[in-house]
C-alpha cells in the first residue's frame, strides 16, 4: 500500500470510527458495523432522512469497510493489499497464506444496496477465528464475503 492509499484509509477509517461512536479501537466494532448495515439496509437514508446518494453509500461503505478490515488485521494477522487478476483487482484484506481475502468496503456497499444480502462480518471473523476454512489451498484468496451464509436467516 502506497501513502497516499494509507493517507485515505486513515481517513474513512476516522470517519468510521466517528458514524459508530468509536473513539479509537474497540473490542465491538464488527458488532456495531452489523447495527449500523442492517440499519442501512433497512433505508439508506441520512440523519436528516434524505435518501442516500451513490457517492455517499461509497463513503459509508470505505468508511465501515476499513474498520472492518482493520479488526481482522490486528486480531488475526491479515494484510491490506491489491487483490485479484489483472484488471480485476479490488481493495481488500488477505489471510497471511493469501488463502482467504474479503472486500470489506465492497461487501458494505453490497449488503447496504441489497437488504436481502446477509452482512455476515461477524460471522466470518468468528469462523476464522476458531480454525475453518484451514483446509483452503495457499494462494486461492477466498473471497469469505461470497461464501459465508447462516444456516439460519436473521
Amino acid at each position: 500500500m502506497n501513502a497516499s492509499e494509507k493517507s485515505e484509509l486513515d481517513n474513512f477509517r476516522q470517519a468510521g470510527r466517528n458514524l459508530l461512536g468509536i473513539e479509537n479501537y474497540a473490542d465491538d466494532t464488527l458488532e456495531r458495523a452489523d447495527e449500523f448495515v442492517i440499519q442501512m439496509q433497512r433505508g439508506p437514508f441520512d440523519e436528516a432522512g434524505n435518501l442516500l446518494d451513490e457517492d455517499k453509500k461509497i463513503e459509508l461503505s470505505w468508511s465501515i469497510g476499513s474498520l472492518l478490515g482493520d479488526h481482522f488485521v490486528r486480531h488475526l494477522g491479515w494484510a491490506w493489499s491489491l487483490v485479484g487478476i489483472g484488471d480485476d483487482k479490488k481493495f481488500g484484506i488477505i489471510s497471511a497464506n493469501a488463502a482467504l481475502a474479503l472486500y470489506p468496503s465492497f461487501f458494505v456497499r453490497d449488503c447496504i444496496e441489497d437488504a436481502s444480502r446477509d452482512f455476515t462480518a461477524l460471522l466470518i471473523f468468528n469462523m476464522v477465528s476458531k480454525g475453518h476454512f484451514s483446509d483452503v489451498r495457499e494462494g486461492s484468496c477466498l473471497d469469505l464475503a461470497d461464501n459465508v451464509i447462516r444456516i439460519v436467516p436473521r
